[in-house]
């Protein structure tokens, strides 16, 4: 089958649709995974240890926790910290931005760590130290569960290093919960996700060790986090859309938004749009390829349809695709406006294609409206635009390197195919 003229528009099975939430691993498996020796930039930690301080504060301050050695020198050190507490600091750190992933409680040296306890017949106004040498007892069952997960221990039943999105989670099973060190201070610190060390004690583990399947476990850290944008993924979207081209979902006039120097759509047949801000644009029209130098923070204002039509000319139609590939993290653009500005450009039946890693690419340039995970983007794709998700894979999904079946995450790279409702306005 050639090439579409974008007369009909590739149709998808139709299918009861998904929540936008199916899509994803559940909220309890998905967050943000990395290498246990990365670190953030210090700028970064020293802002993000701030911001747990005083939420800390916010929470501790009307009923005092057992402080550690250096809560007065503005650290966040606890001796022990309760089940409602845990739980009142992921609510707390969330309004302030904060994920709870990006948290960890730890005992620096190592040599002692986090003990999970269950309170047993306690006087509830007794103090915590009482509650933590006198009327508590280690919980074996939740020692089992942070072994499950991955962490490793110092002594037996001890954790130098337990993620604050794990603790909350164990702090909702067992609201008797209270975490504590018998001799170091803990101290709650930034991370850049969850990280499962070693310490060099007990065995060193990986994400795919704690997955479900065995199909997840071969592929360890890979099966949630993704291809990272390189060089081969960037190749194997251009086949991929070339591939869509041939069985004619792609149609007539595709534009890629922020295509760059290379842009994804440059092998396909059809008419090509392609939007940057960078002067050398212009270098890659052709007799199929119209360029147009643009902001794409400014994409859709009249200004921008005004330019559209004056290169265009007579020869200006609705899209039948847009591409996006790594460009929703940027300032200046607001995502939202850019997906709902593209709206009144494309085809019914038009397909969107949106490549995404949130938080990944330059710091600097990051725009305060990006994206913080793709289920936002499906989320508005699907209640705000009206389309219909025709696939969400995870980058090496689509780049064919691992099981089609496995399930994605909200913060990994992912491919959204999107398809605006057929139904004319």
């Amino acid at each position: 089958m050639g090439p579409s003229d974008g007369s009909e528009l590739y149709k998808p099975a139709i299918q009861k649709p998904k929540r936008p939430e199916d899509y994803f691993l559940p909220l309890e498996r998905d967050f943000v995974r990395c290498a246990p020796h990365a670190e953030l930039p210090p700028e970064e930690y020293q802002r993000l240890y701030r911001i747990i301080h005083q939420s800390l504060v916010r929470v501790v301050g009307e009923n005092p926790e057992m402080f550690g050695q250096g809560w007065y020198n503005d650290k966040n050190d606890l001796y022990a910290v309760r089940a409602e507490t845990i739980l009142d600091l992921g609510k707390t750190l969330e309004e302030a931005g904060v994920k709870a992933w990006q948290v960890a409680l730890v005992e620096p040296f190592c040599d002692e760590g986090v003990t999970p306890k269950i309170i047993t017949g306690a006087n509830p106004k007794d103090t915590l130290y009482n509650l933590v040498t006198k009327s508590s007892e280690v919980s074996q069952e939740m020692v089992e569960q942070l072994r499950d997960w991955g962490y490793s221990e110092g002594w037996s039943g001890v954790f130098p290093h337990v993620n604050l999105h794990h603790l909350m989670i164990l702090a909702r099973r067992y609201p008797q919960a209270i975490f504590s060190s018998d001799n170091q201070s803990l101290e709650f610190i930034p991370v850049p996700g969850v990280q499962f060390n070693d310490y060099q004690f007990g065995v060193g583990m990986t994400l795919g060790s704690l997955s479900d399947t065995a199909a997840e476990a071969k592929d360890g850290w890979d099966v949630h986090w993704g291809e990272k944008y390189t060089e081969e993924f960037k190749a194997k979207i251009r086949e991929r859309l070339v591939e869509m081209e041939r069985e004619g979902r792609i149609g007539g006039m595709v534009m890629d938004i922020g295509c760059g120097k290379y842009p994804l759509v440059a092998d396909l047949t059809c008419r090509k749009v392609l939007v940057d801000k960078e002067e050398r644009v212009k270098d890659l029209a052709d007799v199929n390829t119209v360029p147009i130098c643009w902001d794409v923070g400014d994409f859709g204002s009249p200004a921008f349809t005004e330019q559209l039509e004056k290169v265009m000319g007579e020869n200006i139609e609705k899209l039948s695709a847009a591409v996006m590939v790594d460009i929703l993290n940027y300032k200046p653009i607001d995502w939202r406006k850019l997906l709902f500005n593209l709206k009144e450009f494309m085809k019914p039946g038009g397909m969107i294609f949106i490549s995404n890693m949130p938080g990944y690419g330059y710091s600097e340039e990051f725009s305060p409206a990006r994206p913080r995970n793709n289920l936002e983007i499906v989320q508005f794709l699907q209640e705000s635009l009206g389309c219909e998700i025709e696939l969400v894979q995870d980058a090496s999904q689509f780049c064919g390197l691992s099981d089609q079946n496995l399930p994605v995450s909200c913060y990994s790279q992912i491919v959204i195919l999107a398809r605006m409702n057929q139904e004319k306005p």
